[in-house]
């Protein structure tokens, strides 16, 4: 998934003209996200997610504890 974000950055940056405070906060919320998925991942005795769930796509549950919490 991260392979995707840089091209959705690099597209933005360029089709679009974003500037690069926006991009940063794009960047900074793909982050936050991230770290989400890798809570939802981890089992509770696992301190880290293995980077093969972090890599998959949003599901519906993911984005709900992204944008609501737990």
């Amino acid at each position: 998934m991260k392979g995707l974000f840089n091209q959705f950055l690099r597209e933005k940056e360029f089709l679009a003209g974003l500037s690069k405070k926006t991009l940063s906060s794009y960047q900074q919320a793909f982050n936050a996200y991230q770290r989400v998925l890798s809570r939802a991942a981890a089992p509770s005795n696992c301190a880290s997610a293995t980077n093969n769930t972090i890599e998959e796509l949003p599901t519906k549950d993911t984005l709900k504890d992204f944008v609501i919490g737990n």
